[in-house]
Formats: structure tokens, sequence, C-alpha cells
């Protein structure tokens, strides 16, 4: 099995950053049991995400090492003991992992947007900045979480989807925003527009007022 691990920055305010701690188990709180009120301060969280095995691979006989014991605690199981074709009994090297949330195989895209992403919107609305993005080897499922399928959208489907429905509510109160969107590539240190059919490398530049921008970059507004 492999995993795709979700961080997100926040820069924003961070009142709604409160873990129900209340499952995790003695070997969480052995490695270190957070403090609501310093996980409240947070400027960068990390959440792992655990593929389920593709066909190809259950057909080729592979096994599912990875567990994920609570809402924080990733149990990674010694292959070894799959090895063992002679019924010999092995002693295990268990890897135990924990993260600020961990999410098994089951878990839907809403679920996952709900704990990691969706409070962020409001920051983002009230002027702050925030980054969120997934981290993986080839083939952990890092587009299936980040943008989804038409029946079961992503985090940047189902972001933007709460940006404009937040942002059409705050007229009612005679608030109005601007909202611009760039899409870009940053692969092997090059930058690409992706809203261009055929781009061109583009360059990082700093603005004297709006800090680092990318040059000649395509704004849909």
């Amino acid at each position: 099995a492999t995993v795709s691990v979700l961080y997100w920055w926040d820069r924003g305010r961070n009142e709604e950053m409160d873990p129900d701690s209340r499952s995790v188990q003695s070997t969480v709180e052995s490695v270190g049991d957070r403090d609501s009120r310093v996980y409240k301060e947070a400027k960068i969280v990390v959440a792992v995400r655990v593929r389920p095995l593709l066909q190809k691979e259950k057909e080729a006989g592979h096994e599912k090492i990875i567990r994920v014991m609570s809402k924080r605690l990733v149990l990674l199981l010694d292959p070894k003991r799959f090895m063992d074709t002679h019924g010999l009994t092995r002693r295990t090297k268990e890897k135990r992992y924990v993260f600020d949330h961990a999410f098994s195989d089951e878990a839907s895209q809403g679920k996952l947007y709900s704990v990691t992403t969706s409070f962020l919107v409001d920051n983002v609305l009230d002027g702050f900045n925030a980054t969120v993005f997934a981290y993986g080897a080839t083939g952990s499922g890092k587009t299936y979480t980040m943008t989804g399928t038409p029946e079961h959208p992503g985090i940047m489907f189902l972001t933007l989807k709460d940006l404009f429905h937040k942002a059409n509510l705050s007229m009612d109160r005679g608030v109005y925003y601007k909202i611009v969107l760039t899409y870009l590539e940053i692969y092997n240190e090059n930058i690409r527009d992706l809203m261009k059919i055929a781009s061109p490398y583009l360059d990082l530049r700093e603005h004297p007022t709006k800090g680092m921008q990318v040059n000649s970059i395509t704004e849909f507004e």
C-alpha cells in the first residue's frame, strides 16, 4: 500500500484547529500528547492518507502492510512477516508513526476536505494566506486527493465551491471579493503556465509592492 501526505500551511486564524484526541491510544501519548493550546498556534499540519491496493497489485498477491490505528496513529508492519513460506515465527519489526491526521483507504473525499482544509476558506476570505499541497511517490494518490473525479471531487474543487459560496453570501453584508485564479506547474525548478496550451518557462520575480510574482502568468478573474 502507498500513502500520500497532505500538508497545509496557515498564516491566519487557527481557532478551529482543536483535534479530538479522545481516541488516541497510549502509543500516541507516549510520543507526546499535544496540548490543544499549542496545536491552535501551529502553522503547519501534516495529514497522511493511505491508498487502497490497485487491482493489479491484488492479482500479484501484494499485501497491505499499513494500518491506520486511530485518527493520528499509523502502523507499518514488517513486510518479512508476509514472506515467510516455511511457517516459521518471525519477530516483526513494526513501525509506528503519528501525524496530525491519519486517514485509511476507506476515507471519503468529503471527510478529508472537512478535516484538513474547509476551515482555511474563512481565513482566506479574511485576507490571510493559506497553502495546501500533496506530497508522495508516483501513484500514491496525489492527483485523486487534490482534483478527484466528477463523482468524487477532490480538495481543489471542494475548496473553490466553498470559496465562491461564502463569497456570494458575504454580498448580503455588503462585502465583495475579487477572486483571481492562476494555474501553474513547477517541475524540475521550471514554471509553466497551465492556462496556456504551449507555455514557455516563466520567471519568478519580486514585485516592489506585491511580493513574489510569476512573470507573465495568465490570471483568470
